[in-house]
């Protein structure tokens, strides 16, 4: 039943099927803001620890090995055009969500981790509000699945969830997220359902579908990590533009857990 409690487990889950696996790139978001500073002349992030927490979102040139990656990954789901690329510097929310992390990886293991780039659509007037807090369980949202904070795979699916500005721009976030084992949601759903097997311990995601999954919705805080911003607009690109712009598919370097 819906209404917010969780109900004893009966349906499939991930728990019984091979897992989706990790395609985040290995390399730390650090080391892109790093290179960004550089490149720009200004200071790199040494010194005390934890003193430097300024939000900043930095520009990637369209020769960059970031930027195409980036763009290649969108191009697999959506032919929006693009006007600019940024990585989210956010060293507080970073922390946090690398923290959520280990706490999931002593439970779930690597192989049943799931850290996946997936992306969220919104508001322009939200954007910064999520680089410095998150993705608070204050504004989760209800859908088909359930009610938190919805992610998908899909990049046009994405699309369609963000709000144009008065000069018809949209953004979404290319998200680092920890899908962990999930099970098919449901429409008032507040909390996953508890594992089989298990008395207190529920899943750490909601889907839309079991064997192919496409929409995520997650229920805890710092749980994602917003890693680039992806300024577009409504009209399509045209092939032949694209392949003038001559970006690369992403070669996914994948994230190996100890």
């Amino acid at each position: 039943s819906s209404g917010g409690k969780s109900r004893k487990y009966k349906g499939i889950s991930s728990e019984s099927l091979d897992p989706l696996g990790n395609n985040v790139p290995f390399y730390n978001p650090r080391e892109i803001w790093q290179k960004y500073l550089k490149s720009k002349g200004g200071t790199t992030m040494g010194g005390k620890k934890g003193s430097d927490t300024k939000v900043k979102f930095l520009p990637l040139i369209q020769s960059s090995e970031e930027y195409k990656e980036v763009v290649g990954f969108f191009r697999k789901t959506c032919r929006k055009i693009i006007l600019k690329v940024e990585a989210v510097k956010s060293p507080i929310r970073l922390g946090y969500y690398n923290f959520k992390k280990q706490l999931f990886h002593q439970i779930l293991g690597s192989k049943r981790l799931n850290e996946r780039w997936v992306w969220h659509g919104t508001a322009a007037e939200t954007i910064q509000m999520i680089a410095h807090q998150g993705f608070l369980r204050q504004f989760m949202v209800e859908s088909h699945v359930g009610k938190g904070v919805c992610f998908s795979s899909n990049a046009t699916a994405a699309a369609e969830r963000s709000e144009a500005d008065r000069l018809r721009e949209r953004r979404m976030f290319l998200c680092r997220a920890i899908v962990g084992s999930y099970h098919e949601g449901y429409k008032g759903c507040i909390l996953p359902d508890v594992k089989p097997g298990k008395r207190f311990e529920v899943h750490e995601s909601v889907v839309d579908s079991i064997r192919k999954p496409t929409f995520f919705v997650l229920f805890q805080d710092d749980q994602a990590y917003p890693e680039y911003c992806i300024t577009f607009k409504d009209e399509e690109i045209e092939e032949k533009e694209e392949k003038g712009l001559n970006i690369q598919r992403p070669r996914i370097r994948f994230r190996i857990l100890d």
